[in-house]
């Protein structure tokens, strides 16, 4: 089985991201989210960032189960996630794009359409996170856009 890391290092990373998460904290933009977080025992501080002490994190991790099915709108692409599975997905959220003449640009609605479109036809690609983020509409738009253009270009 493929390992690129020592279990030290997992335990150094997982480490380190604990001690962000408590130091630093996230940004929330979504006030219910940033209730919940509250309810739970992280702090909220006033430019939105939530503060996460390391207990409320494990206790988290233990609540997580070994298994479980994220399931596809086509039976044939569920993703059945257990110890030792590997799964390949897209990333998410890139704000640009080099297109097919080898221009750097803004990515539009358009090229989540057609990025989308093409990883579902892609055989040893498992799951796609919505990979661009939509820099062709309001802001208040383009989450809605970006689920939409999911949907409507795979299965």
């Amino acid at each position: 089985m493929y390992k690129p890391l020592s279990q030290n290092d997992i335990h150094e990373i997982h480490a380190a991201s604990l001690e962000l998460l408590d130091d630093v904290g996230i940004a929330v933009a979504n006030e219910k989210a940033r209730n919940i977080f509250s309810r739970h025992g992280a702090w909220v501080l006033e430019d939105h960032r939530v503060v996460i002490p390391p207990r409320l994190v494990e206790d988290a991790i233990q609540q997580v189960p070994e298994a479980f099915k994220l399931y596809g709108r086509e039976e044939q692409h569920n993703i059945h996630y257990r110890p030792g599975c590997f799964y390949a997905s897209t990333g998410g959220s890139a704000q640009y794009v080099l297109d097919l003449e080898g221009k750097r640009r803004p990515a539009t609605c358009k090229d989540l359409h057609d990025i989308i479109s093409l990883v579902d036809e892609l055989q040893y690609i498992d799951l796609i996170s919505l990979p661009v983020y939509l820099n062709d509409l309001p802001k208040g738009r383009v989450d809605v856009n970006r689920f939409f253009a999911g949907l409507k270009n795979s299965t």
